[in-house]
């Protein structure tokens, strides 16, 4: 009988505000706000992560200031796929709803960005 293999881990991006990075913080993990989406979009490298954060969410007033990347480790079935190939016309997109979310096993600061508009 063939052993059963568990998914490679996938390492997926998110650039996060101030206020999600101190969530994670407090956490230990990434969570869905209450009352908001259920879940987090994320894509495939710091590259994109920090495209979307300027292009959408700077760029529309949200969130400026400091904008953080986390580097997210997901583990075994987990579920995650890419919904968008060329979101916003930055790259790849994959949404981790909540029951994906319990499969992070790791999450990691990778870097800070400051907006000085």
């Amino acid at each position: 009988m063939a052993e059963e293999r568990d998914s490679p881990p996938l390492i997926l991006y998110r650039a996060v505000s101030e206020a999600e990075l101190a969530d994670w913080h407090e956490s230990g993990t990434l969570r869905s706000k209450e009352g908001g989406m259920e879940g987090k979009h994320l894509t495939d490298t710091v590259v994109h992560a920090l495209g979307f954060a300027w292009g959408v969410f700077l760029e529309r007033g949200w969130e400026r200031g400091r904008m953080f990347v986390l580097e997210v480790t997901f583990e075994g079935d987990h579920g995650v796929e890419p919904y968008e190939q060329n979101q916003d016309g930055v790259g790849p997109a994959y949404f981790a709803d909540d029951a994906a979310l319990q499969f992070i096993s790791k999450v990691k600061l990778v870097c800070r960005v400051e907006d000085e508009r």
